[in-house]
């Protein structure tokens, strides 16, 4: 009897030390899992922190924001020429096509650090043409024109102000570097792109429908510019410059071959012999059988000439 309650006692004892082993296990086991989950969270947040600084130290240069730029484009013009949907086009535009605003922002901080320096107008002149804000636009303008008027570099530039918006501050610009930049080519550039923005204004001033625009659209600064400016200050601007253009900087290149004086002379001859009420310049050609004929031929009758052309 005292044998058979031992044995029961025995055997309660091991179920419990059993039991309990069990439930030490269940508890390391559920610990074990926690830490390991808190270790793998600790490493991520480690590896994060140590991705940010890594871009943080790696140097941010003007060639490596353009090349970024450049990659990222490159891939959504692929993406998007490969895609004949609709849809899935206009959904490829808002998630791959690079935003510029992402680059002004360290191109600006690049400058900041050296506004004088090779890479801050190398800079200035990449993101100069596609900021679509006024005042970073102006911004922009101010830094290039106080640390940058005398190189020789500002040709592209000083074309591109050539279609700027009417303003007094649009003209005052193209003037200014007109008359501190020292280099030929950029003087050249220069006196055509006030041709060409003078030429733009006066245009600008007989259009009805755009004046009418930019009055709704409440553009005070840019209508008052062009009431102030008439057409007879605008003519006497456009041929100072021509002539100036013609005489001292008709070999400066504009592209490929085409070179100022050649495309003055284009230029000058529209205002001397295609204005309204001229006498229309005489023809030569051939027509659709092969004869020769002149325009001076149908003197005294109705003639419709159609211009056209094949690229």
């Amino acid at each position: 009897m005292l044998t058979r309650n031992f044995a029961k006692v025995a055997t309660l004892i091991a179920l419990c030390c059993f039991g309990t082993q069990a439930l030490i296990g269940q508890e390391n086991t559920a610990t074990d899992g926690k830490k390991s989950k808190q270790e793998t969270d600790l490493k991520k947040q480690e590896d994060a922190k140590s991705e940010d600084k890594t871009d943080e130290d790696e140097e941010v240069t003007v060639a490596g924001l353009k090349a970024k730029y450049n990659k990222a484009y490159a891939a959504f013009l692929k993406a998007y020429r490969a895609e004949p949907d609709r849809k899935k086009k206009t959904k490829i535009v808002r998630e791959m096509l690079p935003q510029m605003n992402d680059y002004i922002k360290p191109v600006m901080g690049i400058v900041k650090k050296d506004p004088k320096s090779d890479e801050a107008f190398e800079g200035l002149l990449w993101i100069a043409s596609r900021v679509r804000q006024p005042k970073k636009r102006d911004e922009i303008m101010d830094l290039v024109l106080t640390h940058h008027i005398d190189r020789e570099g500002m040709g592209q530039f000083v074309l591109g102000m050539a279609r700027s918006r009417p303003a007094k501050k649009s003209e005052e610009r193209l003037v200014k570097i007109f008359e501190n930049n020292q280099h030929d080519g950029v003087k050249g550039k220069a006196a055509y792109a006030l041709i060409t923005y003078f030429t733009s204004v006066k245009e600008m001033k007989s259009n009805e429908r755009a004046i009418e625009f930019y009055k709704k659209a409440g553009n005070d600064e840019l209508i008052e510019y062009l009431e102030a400016a008439d057409n007879k200050s605008l003519d006497a601007k456009i041929n100072k410059y021509i002539g100036i253009a013609q005489k001292n900087y008709a070999d400066v290149v504009l592209r490929g071959e085409l070179t100022i004086g050649k495309k003055i002379e284009g230029i000058v001859f529209e205002r001397d012999r295609l204005q309204i009420g001229m006498r229309v310049p005489d023809i030569e050609g051939e027509d659709i059988d092969g004869t020769e004929f002149k325009l001076s031929d149908y003197k005294g009758k109705v003639v419709m000439i159609d211009f056209w052309g094949d690229w």
